[in-house]
Order: structure tokens, then C-alpha cells, then sequence
């Protein structure tokens, strides 16, 4: 195992200066282990580590540790490993007006001298309110994260057990919330000031943006878009993080699972798992305490269900492997586990599994001697994000067992026809998880054509959609190698894919319906960022847009929902080409409920797939 220098900033508080607030027991605790996992299991020296604990984590010594230990560092090179830990209260406060932050609000880490008032005090005057302490907003956070990646790389890992949600603390055996209480006696935080750790933000400008890092983003420390780091979060938006006792005295679940996990890695699962793959393992010790009723819709309903605490991870680099910077080679992999004494894959409607003996199929891959180990699964019953399987073949009277063990389910095929490829060289593969063919006549239909050049090779597209925008893109590689193969296959498999067999599809559309706008945007003012509005007066240009009638040949795997597509084209001159374009999406349904859409950019230049945005809430 190669050893990575590795630093980290770790911050803990129980005890918060103002005693109406909250105390918490675990914190310290977490963060004392969290230390022990670094010397003692990684060998990091001690002196690579700073500790911010209770009275020594007031606001100001965060900020100014976070610039000079880990920032100013002259110790830490490029590519060095940096951990930034917290435990404590989490809150979320309003945003100041000329801030553009999603819902009117902005997520905050508790310093040790928060600055909260009771009911009581209804009055603050001029001297109490310069002498104010405020949380430190994500977007300080996110300023000082942005430094560290251009100063020192992207290597970097945030940690947060807190949670962002406000709600009554309970006693311990009920399980201690992170998150400062929406009633009681701390009613009254004062409002953040428009200009706050402004000289931050103002430094992080010149160098944000070289490693492509939005300033005009989504709010929150859980933002999937983050360039400059992966983010470890105990709980999901709307959860709480608890802690408990019994985990060898008060501790947070979360830290206490999480290290629990990294202390039971082997070398092969350091160098194979990424951190989306440890959070999930995380996720699995959680599911016990989790209400099992409890479903994600019901976060904004208002139902969060107390004891459900779902980590997660976020930030574009996720997937790369534990503590490098080598992104995964990602394999079509899902957990596999019983529910209700039936086995179910965690992939459903939504990724594309498709049921039945011609749909999709999974194969099994268990690390445990109970010869189930390769079993090939077939879906019985699709939801929209798990689905129900069996095996294909198993002797008679046995099942598969778990055995408690971390299982996963791989696709052996997805429901996709044969891809034909014309090329100057072989291909190298035929079946898989995709099929790729070569016709043997001249003549024949191909979805695409490989071209060798001196750059690499032209690529040639006869899918409907990219045969008529995008026919032709530039590889800068040759030969056509299976990962490439494997990327276009999967890019088509996902943009062509549609659901229209079940006879409520078409009724269903009648019904739900998402207005999809797009306006072009100017600067409208700065808070700490730039705030971007529609231009004033200016017409939806999808409005404008050309229905094209796009037909797809007999012998093409590739499908569209329907034969007319949308078209709008937009110049590009020097004059407008850094000028911003927003998506606006509105609900028009006829039946009244909220949506949840998914919104994703297909880039035909490199076949990449990148989430836009998430399980929006359209109400």
C-alpha cells in the first residue's frame, strides 16, 4: 500500500459557550477516534493533525487554523491527502436578500461562540450585533475548500456529522440530534450579514475557476456539483444526525459506523472502493435503526420519520478510489439484500432495469464460501428504484444467503439491442454487458463508423438523434478500445431508453406534464457570488423552437419516444460566448401532485453523462 502524506483539520464541540444552547455528548469523541484511525491505523504523524476542540473552535480559530494549517501549509504538496472533520451543531438560517441561495436559505456549522438569542430578548441592539458570532455558511466553507484544491489539489475530503435541519433535541435514549432546536428557548438568530467573510470569497475568485469550479451553483454543503472535494454527510436533507450511547460510551452513529468500515478495509478494498462504495457501506450498518415505512417523498412532506439517518456522498470526484486520485473503473454494480424474506437489487425503472426473461439480468457477486457467488438473477417485479429478482438457476431447495456480508448484484446485460459498429480495426468484443456486432456487407446499416486519422479516429454517427446533431465527433485515440465502446454503448442505451409497455404510460402522460423553459441570463448582483436572473423582457427561447421529424432506421437498436423532436439553435460569436443560459422547469400536471424530476446533460463530443440536478421538488 502506497503511503499519501495526509493531513487534516479535525473539529469537535460538545459544550457551545452560550449555555441555552444544546449540549451535545459525542462530538469530542468522534473526533478523538477519528484521530486515533489517522495514527494509528493510516501511521499519519501527529503533527500532521490539528485538533479544534469545545472552547478552541470558536469562529474566528476555525477560519484562520483552516488558512494556516492546511492552506499556508508549505508541508502539504500537491496530491496530498486532506481531511476537514466536524462534529457539532449543524443549522439552517435565512440568506440575505442579494444572496442567491435555493429556498431562501443557507446551511451552518456552530463555532463554539454562536451568537443565539432567546425569546425573551427582543430587542439587540448595535453593540451586541458588532460583537455578533454567526455560523459559517456553506459558501465560507466552500471559499475555503476552493483555496485549498488550487493551492494543494483535489485530494480532499470534508466530513460533516451535524446535520442542517432544525428540530427538537431529544434525551439520549431517544438519540441526540446535531442540529440546533426550532423551538424552544433559541428561537432568535440574527441575520447573516450580505458581506460576511466577503475578503474569502474575494481571494477564492482568481482561483476558483481554473479547475472549473461554478460560482453560480446550487446552496449547501451537499452540492453534487463540488469540483475542489468529496463530501462525507451523516444524513440526507431533512434527516437528523443522532447520536447515541452504548457505541463505547456517547458517539455519533455515523462517525462510529464510518470508522468502523475504513478500520475493516483489506488492501483490495482500499485500492478497489470509491467513496460512493464506502458510504453505502455505511448506509447498510445504518438500515437497522431506520423506519422501515419511511420513503424519500415523505422528507417534504413534512414526515420525516426521527430515527431514519441516510449518509450520503457528494461532489463530482466521488468515485474515485479511497484516498487517491484515481477515479474507479465502474462496473454496473448494485447492492443485493433480503426485504421481506425477498431478494432485491437497489436498481429499479429509474436506471434502466427492465423485467422478464428478455430484460435486463444481474449476476450475483457475494465474498462468502456459500457457493451463490456468480448465480444469475432475472427481475420478477421493476420499481422505480429497486427490483425484485431470482435466481435463474439454483439447485432445488436451496436459496442464496447473505450471511450478513456485503453483497452486490453486477449487470451481466442490460436490455439493449446489438450495437453495429463499422471500423478499420477488429473489435475486440462481441457480448457483454453490451453487444456490439460488425456487418459483413459493405452495404449494411451501422449506428456508427470508425475512421482512422493521424489524431486518432473520426466517429460517425447514424443514431437518429446524433446522426442528425452531432454526426460526426473526434477521438483522440485509436485503436477502439472496449472502454470506449463500452461508452458509447452505455451513452445511447440511456438517451434512446423509454418506458411506453405498460398500458398506464400513455394515460400518464396526458396527465403529468414539466414545461421546460430556457432563457438567456445577465449578472444581477453579488452577494458572495454572482446572481444570475433572466434578462429582462426576454422571450422563452424554446418558444422559438422547430419540431424536426427524425426517423430511425428499421435496423437501429434505437428508438425515440416519438418521431418529432424540438430544435433551437443558438449563436456563438466572441461577443457572446461566456453568456449563461437557465433552464426553468414548471409543473403543469392536471392531477395535482408534486414531481420529482431527474434533469441530465448527454455531451455527444466525449459520450459523457453528467447529473444536472437531482430529484428536484416541483410542487
Amino acid at each position: 500500500m502506497t503511503v499519501i502524506p495526509t493531513f487534516a483539520l479535525i473539529v469537535a464541540i460538545d459544550r457551545y459557550q452560550n449555555p441555552d444552547i444544546p449540549r451535545l455528548y459525542g462530538c469530542v469523541n468522534d473526533g478523538e477516534d477519528f484521530w486515533k484511525f489517522l495514527v494509528q491505523t493510516r501511521r499519519v504523524p501527529s503533527s500532521n493533525i490539528c485538533k479544534l476542540y469545545n472552547e478552541k473552535a470558536r469562529r474566528d480559530d476555525i477560519i484562520k487554523t483552516f488558512r494556516e494549517f492546511l492552506i499556508q501549509n508549505s508541508s502539504i504538496q500537491q496530491g496530498s491527502l486532506i481531511f476537514f472533520y466536524y462534529a457539532g451543531h449543524g443549522d439552517r438560517v435565512n440568506a440575505p436578500q442579494n444572496w442567491n441561495s435555493e429556498e431562501r436559505k443557507v446551511e451552518t456549522i456552530c463555532p463554539y461562540d454562536i451568537t443565539l438569542f432567546g425569546d425573551g430578548r427582543r430587542q439587540i441592539n448595535a453593540g451586541i450585533v458588532a460583537d455578533a458570532r454567526h455560523g459559517i455558511p456553506d459558501w465560507t466553507i466552500g471559499a475555503l475548500m476552493g483555496q485549498l484544491a488550487d493551492k494543494k489539489g483535489t485530494n480532499i475530503v470534508a466530513i460533516f456529522d451535524c446535520c442542517h435541519s432544525g428540530g427538537a433535541t431529544r434525551d439520549l435514549e431517544a438519540g441526540t440530534m446535531r442540529s440546533l432546536p426550532e423551538d424552544g428557548p433559541l428561537l432568535r438568530r440574527l441575520e447573516l450579514p450580505p458581506d460576511l467573510d466577503e475578503d474569502l470569497f474575494d481571494r477564492s475568485l482568481n482561483s476558483v475557476p481554473v479547475r472549473g469550479l461554478s460560482l453560480a451553483v446550487p446552496s449547501g454543503f451537499g452540492y453534487s456539483g463540488t469540483t475542489s472535494h468529496v463530501l462525507l454527510a451523516a444524513c440526507q436533507p431533512g434527516e437528523k444526525a443522532r447520536e447515541e450511547r452504548g457505541l463505547g460510551g456517547v458517539r455519533g452513529v455515523f462517525t462510529y459506523n464510518l470508522l468502523a468500515c475504513l478500520r475493516e478495509l483489506s488492501p483490495k478494498d482500499e485500492s478497489e472502493l470509491t467513496y460512493v462504495d464506502l458510504v453505502e457501506r455505511v448506509a447498510r450498518r445504518l438500515e437497522p435503526v431506520s423506519t422501515q415505512s419511511w420513503s424519500p417523498v415523505d422528507t417534504y412532506r413534512g414526515q420525516a420519520a426521527p430515527h431514519v439517518q441516510r449518509p450520503h456522498c457528494e461532489g463530482r470526484l466521488k468515485n474515485r478510489t479511497l484516498f487517491g486520485t484515481s477515479e474507479a473503473a465502474r462496473a454496473d454494480s448494485f447492492a443485493l439484500s433480503y426485504k421481506n424474506s425477498a431478494l432485491y437489487v437497489d436498481a429499479g425503472d429509474i436506471h434502466g432495469v427492465v423485467g422478464g426473461n428478455a430484460g435486463t439480468r444481474f449476476v450475483a457477486s457475494i465474498p462468502s464460501p456459500n457457493h451463490h457467488d456468480g448465480v444469475e438473477l432475472v427481475p420478477t417485479d421493476v420499481e422505480a428504484h429497486q427490483c425484485r429478482v431470482q435466481p435463474v438457476k439454483l439447485i432445488r431447495g436451496h436459496t442464496i444467503t447473505l450471511d450478513g456480508v456485503i453483497a452486490a448484484a453486477t449487470v451481466l446485460r442490460w436490455h439493449s439491442g446489438i450495437v453495429k459498429i463499422r471500423s478499420h480495426e477488429q473489435l475486440l468484443r462481441s457480448e457483454g454487458i453490451f453487444r456490439f456486432a460488425t456487418p459483413r456487407s459493405p452495404s449494411a446499416y451501422v449506428d456508427l463508423v470508425a475512421s482512422k486519422t493521424e489524431r486518432g479516429c473520426i466517429l460517425e454517427r447514424h443514431d437518429p438523434l446524433m446522426g442528425r446533431f452531432a454526426k460526426k465527433t473526434q477521438l483522440e485515440r485509436s485503436p477502439l478500445s472496449n472502454t470506449v465502446l463500452m461508452a458509447i454503448a452505455r451513452f445511447n442505451y440511456h438517451l434512446y431508453r423509454h418506458r411506453d409497455d405498460r398500458p398506464s404510460s400513455e394515460a400518464l402522460r396526458h396527465q403529468l406534464k414539466i414545461a421546460v423553459h430556457l432563457y438567456p441570463l445577465q449578472l444581477h448582483g453579488w452577494g458572495l457570488r454572482e446572481i444570475y436572473q433572466p434578462i429582462e423582457n426576454s422571450p422563452d427561447l424554446f418558444a422559438l423552437a422547430k419540431n424536426r421529424t427524425l426517423s430511425a432506421d428499421v435496423q437501429s437498436p434505437y428508438r425515440l419516444w416519438r418521431d418529432e423532436v424540438e430544435q433551437i439553435s443558438i449563436r456563438v460569436t466572441d461577443a457572446t460566448a461566456t453568456r449563461r443560459f437557465g433552464l426553468t422547469l414548471e409543473n403543469e400536471s392536471s392531477i395535482g401532485c408534486a414531481l420529482f424530476p431527474y434533469v441530465f446533460y448527454f455531451e455527444p463530443r466525449d459520450y459523457s453523462i453528467e447529473a444536472s440536478a437531482q430529484q428536484l421538488h416541483l410542487t
